[in-house]
């Protein structure tokens, strides 16, 4: 199969149509089979960003990482974990029209509270309303995850260089730490240095330092790095 006629025409499909977590998991696809494992990392992840519930697109993105020279952990504990299942375990406008729908049962059953007299009803409404009320925080910090998670996307990008140093500064002279390797998801946590054309970078597992900017792509797409 000819992969790399087959990413033209996905291309020109994002020209037309924006956009669409389909395309992006099929130019993945196509970059993977080539062995270029930075750009298929950095379209599985823009994949995964407007869809995190595509089990297909986790797999693939597994099946990269195993591929990857710096098979690095994305930091994330148990519980995190956890939560972040539960948070994509429903679509994003089911989970709102949940939190709301329960948020409103609460509310209902608060003010029947107050209006009914039997002591069994009063209990019943209590209750009734204490649990919606709980599990509609509940979903709201579901909501909030999900929230949480597309405003950290645009700090996050992807090497798509076989091989690039991390220096210590954005001096020219500054040392050299390590190397990072295509398909390493890094975080940017500054602005970049226009004079030396690097940009700071952080890692999951704490190490930072700084990278040359042509090295990375973001996996929200912007405008060109100077």
């Amino acid at each position: 199969k000819d992969y790399k006629q087959a990413i033209t025409r996905y291309e020109q499909l994002l020209q037309q149509e924006g956009p669409r977590a389909g395309i992006y998991y099929n130019l993945a696809s196509c970059y993977y089979q080539l062995g270029d494992l930075g750009h298929a990392r950095l379209y599985i992840e823009r994949s995964l960003q407007l869809d995190p519930r595509d089990e297909a697109a986790q797999s693939n993105r597994q099946l990269i990482r195993a591929k990857s020279i710096d098979r690095l952990a994305d930091g994330k504990g148990w519980v995190e974990r956890t939560g972040e299942q539960m948070a994509y375990a429903l679509p994003f406008p089911l989970l709102i029209a949940l939190s709301l729908l329960l948020f409103a049962l609460a509310a209902a059953a608060f003010v029947r509270f107050f209006l009914v007299r039997r002591r069994s009803a009063r209990r019943w409404s209590f209750y009734t309303g204490l649990g919606s009320l709980a599990l509609s925080l509940f979903t709201l910090a579901l909501i909030l995850h999900w929230v949480h998670e597309q405003r950290e996307t645009r700090h996050r990008a992807v090497i798509i260089y076989p091989e690039v140093s991390v220096f210590a500064s954005g001096d020219t002279d500054a040392e050299a730490l390590f190397s990072l390797h295509e398909g390493t998801l890094i975080r940017i946590k500054g602005e970049p240095s226009t004079a030396l054309q690097r940009i700071p970078i952080t890692l999951p597992d704490g190490r930072h330092g700084w990278i040359p900017n042509a090295s990375l792509e973001y996996i929200v797409p912007r405008p060109a790095l100077p």
